[in-house]
């Protein structure tokens, strides 16, 4: 997770097939433009489905450093 994080969303174990994309849409609709949204969670397919929910959106996404810590 970025410190440049405006916002942070965990999904815990949501998946995308479970809704997660609309809790995404939800935040994203409360943050300025160009903010950065942290979102974290413990679906085994997230990383996967996020990046393809964010090049389908139109959204950037910044995988997560390989040997982060944190939720």
């Amino acid at each position: 997770m970025s410190d440049r994080a405006y916002a942070v969303v965990d999904l815990g174990a949501l998946g995308f097939e479970e809704g997660a994309h609309i809790l995404l849409n939800r935040a994203l609709a409360r943050i300025p433009p160009g903010a950065e949204l942290a979102v974290t969670g413990t679906d085994p397919a997230l990383e996967v489905h996020l990046a393809v929910w964010c090049r389908e959106a139109g959204h950037r996404w910044t995988p997560r450093e390989h040997g982060a810590t944190g939720p």
